[in-house]
């Protein structure tokens, strides 16, 4: 999003409905209190000469917990003494619960203890998850589609087995996206999909046959569009220009809740330009708190780096390995999986709309057969 659109004010009602009823997502017009912060924030993917401006961008995570109703006071002292920090400790960080590689963090009595408090403590978890290539990706299967009620019916299925073969070779597909200035193919785009058919067609072996029938039917009606309408009229080797509809979108789809969002100078800046407008009347939904100043904020940064652990882990994991990882957790570690998956089930069980994820469905499966 460019700063002249987001300058225009943001009808929150168009924003949201088209997921409440694509979802049918419950209690989105109830109060809530969200708490937020954010993991693996690369501020803008875009591609140079020489590749990816960040080669390998992990999952990004925006969330932390959320509670019904207004702000309330948090028991943090007792959190913060369960969990042993030092008191010249200026405000609680991931970093103090856990650390290491997704399965180390598992490893943490402390994460026990923290995980153990929010249960407790009547809170939920919310977030968003956005695998950034995969996202960067998907835009090639909704213009080849271009709304076949039948085509979009199974979308997110063609979306998976496109992106499960082509972060087979990454190396390809980057140097795809700089030779023919990605996503803003305009007349380029028949002669990318034929280019990107060829790739498929040498890695037939990811895929059984239908699969592989489908994606390949699919891309064949894009190359013979007179024009891909996603990927064209964009900015050249720009994938991601910012997070900020994300933001956007969260503060929207919760309309009537408290968002208190850590300060953040890049969103904040463009945040303010924008007028949220519920039919006539302006709205105001969101604050901005000093993180060490918000105990919310700061049990946020501890779910999301949680979170953002998971997700990247899940994704870098083939489902064998994320499978005897299962089987061969440690007491504590199986412990510590046992309450991050209650507390992933308590929150979907409270509202679907306290999350969502933005990743292929492949890794949706690998990461449900670890929480089961």
């Amino acid at each position: 999003m460019t700063d002249e659109i987001a300058s225009i004010p943001i009808d929150v009602n168009q924003m949201r409905e088209p997921a409440i009823l694509l979802y049918n997502l419950k209690d989105a017009d109830d109060h809530h209190t969200f708490y937020y912060d954010e993991s693996n924030n690369l501020r803008r993917l875009h591609i140079t000469e020489d590749g990816l401006n960040v080669p390998d961008p992990m999952v990004y995570v925006l969330g932390g917990v959320a509670h019904h109703g207004q702000p309330k006071n948090f028991a943090f002292d007792a959190l913060c003494s369960a969990i042993h920090l030092q008191k010249t400790v200026k405000e609680l960080k991931f970093e103090h619960v856990a650390k290491g590689n997704f399965l180390q963090v598992l490893t943490s009595r402390k994460l026990s203890k923290f995980l153990d408090w929010v249960l407790q403590s009547d809170l939920f978890i919310h977030y968003i998850a956005m695998d950034p290539l995969y996202w960067s990706t998907v835009d090639i299967i909704d213009s080849s589609i271009d709304d076949n009620p039948h085509l979009m019916m199974v979308a997110r299925q063609l979306k998976n087995d496109l992106y499960t073969v082509l972060r087979k070779d990454f190396s390809w597909l980057v140097d795809a996206f700089i030779r023919y200035g990605y996503p803003n193919l305009g007349p380029s785009g028949p002669t990318f999909i034929a280019e990107l058919l060829a790739f498929i067609e040498d890695r037939n072996d990811v895929f059984d046959s239908f699969s592989l029938q489908m994606l390949k039917g699919v891309l064949e009606k894009g190359a013979r569009a007179k024009e891909l309408p996603f990927l064209q009229d964009e900015t050249a080797n720009v994938l991601i220009d910012s997070f900020l509809p994300f933001v956007i979108h969260r503060l929207c789809l919760f309309k009537n809740s408290t968002h208190v969002l850590d300060v953040e100078p890049f969103i904040e800046k463009r945040l303010k330009k924008n007028r949220f407008m519920d039919e006539e009347r302006e709205v105001s939904m969101y604050r901005y708190a000093i993180s060490h100043n918000e105990p919310g904020v700061q049990i946020s940064d501890v779910v999301v780096g949680l979170l953002a652990k998971f997700f990247s882990w899940i994704a870098r994991t083939s489902i064998d390995d994320v499978l005897e990882a299962r089987g061969s957790l440690t007491e504590v570690q199986e412990h510590n999986r046992q309450l991050i998956a209650k507390l992933f089930e308590r929150s979907t069980t409270s509202t679907d709309a306290y999350v969502q994820r933005i990743i292929c469905l492949e890794d949706e499966t690998r990461g449900a057969l670890f929480l089961n």
